[in-house]
């Protein structure tokens, strides 16, 4: 399936990950809350179709079982995306990126 970058058109804070056929099977995901990585973008419920961004990532497509580690792993290494587990904490980006150390991170800080 697609890989789709979501985000919206008033604001650069906060995106996720979708993965539909289309833009606007995509966008629907979103507004129903369908988001492979459950940020707080799948939990606004002011959020408008209109104001949904979706842009093709084709570097993920078919990648939709994957866990969220692993998707936000490519999406910091091939797509160019930063990570911060808690505020003031390390960025994780592509230029400073450790397997090892941004799993042992991951797996300190998950959440069930």
């Amino acid at each position: 399936m697609k890989a789709w970058e979501i985000s919206t058109y008033f604001s650069n804070e906060f995106s996720d990950l979708v993965f539909a056929d289309t833009r606007n099977e995509a966008k629907a995901k979103v507004l129903n809350g369908e988001t492979a990585l459950d940020s707080v973008l799948a939990y606004d419920d002011s959020l408008q179709y209109t104001d949904i961004r979706a842009v093709r990532v084709p570097q993920l497509d078919d990648m939709e079982n994957k866990s969220q580690m692993d998707l936000v792993e490519e999406l910091i290494c091939m797509c160019g995306w930063c990570h911060e587990f808690e505020p003031d904490s390390k960025i994780w980006e592509a230029e400073n990126f450790n397997k090892e150390e941004f799993e042992k991170e991951w797996l300190e800080n998950e959440v069930d």
